[in-house]
């Protein structure tokens, strides 16, 4: 063999050995060993989080903190659309965005109403995969089935309790015990007792808000059915419906011991300044102002008492209601979002603290002491009658109402401020009411 020809075969050899080598080396170290580099890192991606709460009434950088914490790969960013608190004026900005394209990943909404709206024009993100993975059965583990067409676009989360509060203090100068199961009938009882005095010094034994659930303030305790319009079937037939509005025409124009109307709306009034500031003995509103008293500290015990039911009733029905959150169906990040929306709705609830859970796996005892400790002063609020008041209240059969309901709603409202205002009798008003709803299904159909 010449020169050359050893030459070759030397570097034939060389050559391979040196794949062999290489080959070797390309084995993959044990993970354990692995030196950290920028490609090691898990990726993080950030969610944006819509909603009406600032800071102060949403608690929202304790939550978000504990949430990064359990998912240290998924980065919260708190987006509250308003300044002052107003769901109404977010749903308007939220449309916007929506129609402009904006980014989105998580959705707020107050009511179910509003969020099926939303649902049915494509806004939302079916989430039933993700449930189906985490085991989860929404109909057993929360108060409210937010269910649509057979799918899960959402999870609840804040549930609100109707209740009435009352300034214990009137009730103990009246001489009337802490009400723990009462009809509506009772209530109005109650009512006259405790208003006092004449004119502009007058205290009114009780205030009714100026909105749709509580001219009919007894729509809740119906066990089924309870929305004005249900499965696009007018409902308004119901004696409740029309025995509720005689009620508050009673109670404001003849016993005259509840605010009337016609002064709810000319002064502007405001509830919380109404029932905080002593104006008022009693009030029908929900469990969000055990914490929710906007600039208000009442300087008075605040007692509390379970819905008034109906006679016929042997239970103190509520309609299951409260927060409903979901994914955007433009979010990019849609499991992460989910993993937000499912954590918020268990834990996150209790560590906001401003709110009782739909979560029926929630203390209740645990949330109300939670909740009362950080209000401004938690001395105020009679948690033995709260708790009660909250374990005595049934949740009724669960329904998402039509996309129109609030055009309904709002044909019914305007048709009984006439009556109650004067300018017509009930019969006038329920025909009236009814004849305008059943139009408005028929539109819609």
């Amino acid at each position: 063999m010449n020169k050359r020809k050893r030459i070759t075969s030397l570097l034939t050899v060389l050559l391979t050995v040196a794949l062999l080598l290489a080959a070797c080396s390309s084995t993959p170290a044990d993970p354990s060993k692995k030196e950290p580099g920028n490609g090691d890192k898990e990726e993080v991606v950030t969610i944006k989080f819509l909603h009406w709460f600032n800071e102060n009434s949403g608690n929202w950088s304790g939550l978000i903190e504990e949430f990064e914490k359990a998912h240290p790969g998924i980065k919260v960013e708190s987006m509250p659309l308003v300044d002052n608190v107003n769901a109404a004026d977010y749903l308007k900005k939220l449309d916007l965005m929506t129609a402009s394209g904006e980014e989105m990943d998580v959705v707020a909404f107050h009511t179910s109403g509003e969020f099926a709206k939303r649902v049915k024009i494509g806004m939302m993100e079916p989430i039933d995969e993700f449930l189906a993975k985490d085991g989860v059965n929404v109909a057993e583990e929360y108060t409210l089935d937010p269910k649509i067409d057979g799918k899960y676009y959402g999870l609840p989360a804040k549930n609100v309790v109707p209740m009435v509060l009352l300034n214990k203090e009137h009730l103990d100068a009246a001489n009337l015990p802490i009400p723990t199961d009462w009809t509506w009938e009772e209530f109005a009882e109650y009512s006259k007792k405790l208003t006092q005095g004449e004119g502009a010094a007058k205290r009114y034994g009780t205030y009714l808000r100026d909105s749709y659930v509580h001219y009919v303030v007894r729509e809740g305790s119906l066990p089924d059915k309870n929305y004005l319009v249900t499965d696009d079937t007018y409902n308004g037939d119901n004696p409740v419906y029309r025995s509720a509005l005689e009620l508050r025409n009673t109670l404001e124009n003849v016993d005259k011991s509840a605010v009337p109307l016609s002064e709810a709306i000319s002064q502007k009034l405001d509830y919380r300044q109404q029932f905080f500031g002593g104006k008022v003995s009693m009030m029908v509103a929900g469990s969000w102002l055990i914490s929710e008293w906007g600039n208000f500290t009442p300087d008075f015990t605040i007692a509390w008492a379970p819905l008034p039911r109906n006679a016929e009733n042997k239970e103190v029905y509520i309609r299951p209601q409260g927060d409903i959150v979901g994914v955007a169906k433009k979010s990019a990040n849609k499991e992460a979002a989910y993993k937000f929306v499912r954590w918020f709705t268990t834990k996150g609830i209790d560590v906001q603290g401003t709110s009782l859970s739909s979560w029926k796996q929630a203390n209740t005892i645990e949330s109300v002491d939670n909740i009362v400790a950080g209000t401004k002063r938690p001395e105020a609020i009679d948690k033995e009658s709260l708790i009660k008041s909250i374990e005595k209240s049934v949740p009724a059969k669960t329904i998402i109402p039509p996309v129109y309901i609030t055009e309904a709603e709002k044909a019914f409202i305007d048709e009984a401020q006439l009556y109650l205002l004067g300018t017509q009798d009930i019969d006038k008003t329920m025909a009236n009411i009814k004849t305008k709803v059943e139009k408005i299904i028929e539109t819609n159909k």
